[in-house]
């Protein structure tokens, strides 16, 4: 399934690819497989300049294999390699041919999932573990990079490809999770996915998802939340580092009926609050210069749960979502700026 801003392959066929050198063949069982040779194959129609790449991989032999991004003809842009003769991951920059980042990895046969993330110049990969990045940099791409195609590759190993999902990032307004794909959000840690016109995640880890938007100082955040379990969730503001969670984190815990607001730095303000399972609760957020103001289901102007002073630290960053080790839903997501 394709269309301009995403595209899905179970790879039942090869019609979503043109085979650039070497060869490639689909197995029954939606697997995308590269001779063993200089093997390269590209997106048709699908160009992004602010991506996320998600698949399965199995790298089986010596030679590299991995994903070009933001490339126009597979020798140039960003490379993504996983070296199991020299078991490293390196991040090329392909023209001129330097690397940009490496980092040691242990790699063998078998499926593994890759995610890459592509937001601006900053370069983020999760391998296996989708909660912790195994490479997070800056790349200091090149103007005539900064926009291209996708292309897989194998270099004298026979890797194969499985489930694969590409999807543009698209600028944020309001969400009603009604698409196929969550193309509105990056994807730092775990998993939420779309069901039934929701965000959810049903397995109870860790997760995070930053709307691709441009950052906010002073808004209005509404959302409605159901948490499902007896853990804590809910939204990141004024972020500017996913990975390490700088900003600020509104949280509400139905194990201890509690609203809390943290920085990076530790809790700022917290409130008592009945937090049913399993029910839509409707959460307004204003947030003005340094005063932070929380609603919770009554929406009247006069009744806060909650009003905090969080300072000058993080004047302005993205939005996001959150769970901790607890199954929720977010649905009706709107922001303005104010």
């Amino acid at each position: 399934m394709r269309s301009n801003n995403y595209l899905i392959d179970n790879f039942n066929n090869a019609s979503n690819w043109q085979v650039i050198e070497g060869s490639w063949s689909i197995a029954p069982n939606g697997v995308y497989t590269a001779g063993y040779n200089n093997a390269i194959t590209g997106a048709i129609n699908f160009t992004a300049k602010n991506l996320v790449f998600e698949c399965e991989i199995d790298i089986t032999a010596y030679g590299d294999a991995g994903v070009h991004i933001l490339s126009y003809d597979s020798s140039n842009g960003l490379y993504l390699s996983f070296r199991p003769a020299e078991n490293k991951l390196v991040l090329y920059d392909s023209e001129p041919f330097n690397i940009i980042a490496s980092v040691n990895l242990t790699i063998t046969s078998g499926w593994k999932r890759l995610r890459v993330i592509m937001l601006k110049d900053r370069f983020t990969a999760y391998y296996d573990n989708m909660q912790v990045p195994i490479l997070d940099c800056i790349t200091g791409i090149h103007l005539f990079h900064s926009f291209g195609k996708v292309f897989l590759r194998s270099y004298y190993n026979q890797a194969s490809y499985r489930k694969l999902k590409i999807y543009e990032l698209n600028t944020f307004n309001t969400d009603t999770f009604d698409q196929l794909l969550p193309t509105k959000w990056i994807p730092y840690k775990g998993d939420f996915t779309i069901d039934n016109g929701r965000l959810i995640n049903t397995g109870g880890n860790m997760s995070t998802f930053i709307a691709n938007s441009d950052y906010y100082d002073n808004f209005i955040l509404e959302a409605d939340l159901s948490i499902d379990g007896s853990g804590n969730c809910g939204f990141f503001i004024r972020n500017t580092d996913p990975i390490n969670d700088v900003g600020y984190f509104i949280s509400f815990s139905s194990a201890s009926n509690q609203c809390t607001v943290y920085s990076q730095n530790g809790i700022v303000e917290n409130a008592s609050v009945t937090i049913n399972t399993n029910v839509f609760h409707h959460i307004r957020i204003i947030c003005s210069v340094y005063i932070l103001i929380i609603y919770f289901n009554n929406m009247d102007m006069v009744s806060p749960l909650l009003i905090a002073n969080i300072g000058y630290n993080n004047p302005t960053g993205r939005f996001g979502v959150h769970t901790y080790y607890t199954p929720c839903k977010f649905d009706n997501v709107y922001i303005r700026s104010i």
